[in-house]
């Protein structure tokens, strides 16, 4: 093979690389912003699934807790708790004299009795909490005007009776449970 073929094809070489060179990359387009992508959304996707997988586990948790001691939170249950605390104390100033302070109504006294026992507003935001919110609500509705007694002929308190019928059904229902396998 003569020398001037050899330069010649050296010399085509050496262009191709030249032209090569040339072309502008741009760096979206390049392999390191691909694994750069691929990374950071393998770790937001596996951050998204665990914090998923988290609130589903508290959540079922807290409905198997709701499953348990459902009774103690019913209206009837409230009821009967907060009639058995005075909040009412007796204080006596310089002079001697006694001052009484008047006791909580009876729908404040359940909704402190629903707060002690749920601490449903640390679980995660979910129907069930705002449930158990509107619950306290109506709860604290209930009148004070009213004998102990006929507290639960009030309209108040039977639509609370009522929605937390609604709640403790749709738990049951999320467990799978039904009031035979309880």
């Amino acid at each position: 093979m003569p020398t001037s073929t050899i330069i010649g094809s050296l010399d085509t070489i050496a262009q191709n690389v030249k032209e090569l060179g040339v072309v502008n990359v741009y760096w979206w387009n390049t392999q390191w912003f691909s694994a750069l992508v691929g990374a950071v959304s393998g770790l937001l996707f596996s951050a998204i699934y665990n914090n998923l997988e988290r609130r589903q586990k508290e959540l079922r948790d807290f409905y198997e807790w709701f499953l348990k001691h459902s009774f103690s939170m019913s209206p009837d249950a409230l009821l009967s708790q907060g009639g058995r605390f005075l909040y009412g104390h007796t204080t006596t100033d310089g002079d001697g004299r006694q001052e009484i302070t008047p006791d909580k109504p009876i729908g404040e006294k359940m909704v402190i009795e629903l707060r002690k026992q749920s601490k449903y507003w640390y679980m995660p935001a979910s129907s069930i909490r705002l449930r158990l919110k509107k619950y306290q609500n109506l709860i604290g509705k209930i009148p004070n005007d009213v004998k102990f007694n006929e507290i639960k002929n009030t309209k108040e308190y039977l639509i609370a009776v009522k929605f937390f019928q609604k709640i403790d059904h749709s738990v049951k229902r999320k467990m799978g449970e039904n009031e035979w396998t309880i």
